[in-house]
């Protein structure tokens, strides 16, 4: 039988616990933010995406060093109006880092997005332990090249797709044209775009057996949590769910 999705209610408060969990503060569509309408101009002066369409529609993870790392990459990569944007704006970004939620995502997906935006965090994290040179090879090689940029987002995506067919109840087949969708935003040549694809039909075929792709997962902790509310039921996926892998796809 096919799962009944959580209400958003319950999936926003556990979507505010994990940020929490994960020491990342979470700013909301429904908290006025200045550093979402700086970061929304950022973005648009780097991507063919516009103001408008990232203000409203766009969900964001801003990395605990992204000021510094903006000094420090070199004009050729990003515009030099990029790394005093925030200056401008006099905005201090968190030492930890922080999501921005769009207002699409806190009303229909909450819990995905927000488990998206964690994976971030996790990856930018354990980056950010080697200093700022790290961050900034890091960062210069996801704004520089296809493959890293494909390699992030694809593996942050997987999020968006199991939370399609856990919490959604959509079927594989029908979820995975959905989250793939979402490699034409990332300027991708034929062989990033092919790695992206690829990270997530890996994903895909880890649903079809009935199992959750990955290891520690920010939606596997999610959908943990859900469960634990004693609020859902998770159907076919309860064992799934309250099991953890052993081995990690890819």
């Amino acid at each position: 039988d096919p799962v009944t999705p959580p209400p958003i209610e319950l999936q926003r408060r556990v979507a505010l616990d994990l940020a929490r969990a994960h020491g990342v503060p979470l700013v909301t569509p429904d908290s006025p933010s200045a550093l979402r309408e700086a970061i929304a101009a950022l973005v648009s002066l780097v991507s063919s995406r516009t103001y408008a369409s990232l203000s409203a529609g766009a969900s964001f993870y801003v990395p605990r060093l992204a000021g510094k790392v903006a000094g420090l990459v070199p004009a050729a990569v990003i515009p030099p109006l990029v790394s005093t944007l925030l200056d401008v704006a006099g905005i201090d970004l968190p030492a930890t880092g922080v999501v921005l939620v769009s207002r699409e995502a806190w009303d229909r997906h909450p819990l995905a997005v927000v488990a998206h935006e964690l994976s971030h965090a996790q990856r930018d994290k354990t980056v950010a332990a080697g200093g700022v040179v790290a961050s900034v090879l890091w960062g210069v090689g996801y704004l520089a090249h296809p493959d890293v940029r494909a390699w992030e987002e694809s593996t942050c995506r997987i999020n968006d797709l199991v939370g399609l067919v856990v919490i959604d109840g959509l079927s594989v087949d029908d979820a995975l044209p959905t989250a793939a969708g979402g490699v034409d935003a990332y300027a991708l040549d034929t062989p990033a775009r092919a790695l992206y694809l690829a990270a997530l039909d890996s994903a895909a075929a880890s649903l079809r057996a009935g199992e959750l792709p990955g290891e520690g997962t920010a939606i596997h902790r999610g959908l943990q949590a859900l469960v634990a509310t004693g609020a859902w039921d998770a159907g076919p996926w309860a064992a799934a769910i309250d099991g953890e892998r052993k081995t990690v796809t890819p």
